[in-house]
């Protein structure tokens, strides 16, 4: 099977479910934010030496793609299986993000990317998480009635990267972080 389609010649892309919709409709939009998000979390990952938050970048790279299943597919977002799918990992996010404050020094000034390429990666992940999260706004202002968890989804991954880049500037500034980062 081939990749090309053509049917992006004419500005239009399928859906999950088949569907034919214009590239810039706000839920292909979605979709290529998620997707871009994906590739800054494996631009994080390639340049992170620490094997465990490699495996957590690689594992919020797998949940992005299982939201994103969820979005293409406008039948199935608000499905029960959907909420179902959507509730763990908003929940995994929750308890992630608990485990980092419980870890983190409190924070008392307001913070700058750039400690370490890997912090500026994670940064930037954040910023597009957040872009995420706008359009999925956007998108259920428009259908009127995405799934509620996929918000929430969004802004606990945010949460929880930001969480990570706070922990890779700690670490780039105790010289706990690899050479290269």
């Amino acid at each position: 099977m081939s990749i090309t389609t053509k049917t992006g010649d004419r500005g239009t892309t399928r859906l999950r479910n088949g569907e034919e919709v214009r590239k810039d409709c706000l839920r292909t939009e979605l979709l290529g934010n998620i997707d871009e998000l994906g590739c800054q979390l494996g631009a994080a990952r390639a340049v992170c030496a620490d094997a465990t938050l490699s495996a957590e970048l690689l594992k919020l790279q797998r949940e992005l793609i299982e939201i994103a299943g969820e979005i293409a597919d406008p039948s199935r977002v608000t499905s029960a299986a959907s909420e179902a799918e959507l509730s763990r990992i908003s929940a995994s996010y929750e308890a992630r993000i608990a485990e980092l404050e419980r870890q983190l020094p409190e924070l008392r000034e307001f913070r700058l990317p750039g400690a370490s390429r890997l912090e500026a990666q994670l940064h930037l992940a954040r910023a597009v998480s957040r872009r995420c999260e706008r359009r999925a706004v956007s998108l259920d202002q428009e259908e009127q009635g995405l799934n509620a968890k996929l918000l929430i989804c969004f802004n606990r991954l945010a949460d929880y990267i930001w969480l990570l880049a706070r922990q890779a500037e700690i670490d780039a500034k105790s010289g706990s972080a690899q050479p290269g980062n």
